[in-house]
């Protein structure tokens, strides 16, 4: 439902004369520009090892918690 009021309510702020065509290919490259940058792939695994720390206490804590009392 939000994603449907966004797409209608929300209105394009860049010219028209500034938009890109949609390419998967371009997408595709930009996306491997990124993965070759360190400072990039350095917040990618520290977030991605936050999310890990913190899922890994969601799924455990409740057992843990349980055997203690």
């Amino acid at each position: 439902l939000a994603s449907a009021m966004i797409f209608f309510l929300i209105k394009e702020t860049l010219p028209p004369e500034r938009r890109q065509p949609f390419h998967i290919r371009t997408t595709i490259g930009n996306f491997a520009a990124l993965f070759r940058h360190k400072r990039v792939l350095s917040y990618m695994l520290a977030s991605g090892f936050s999310f890990a720390g913190m899922f890994s206490f969601l799924s455990a804590g409740p057992f843990v918690y349980i055997e203690i009392n």
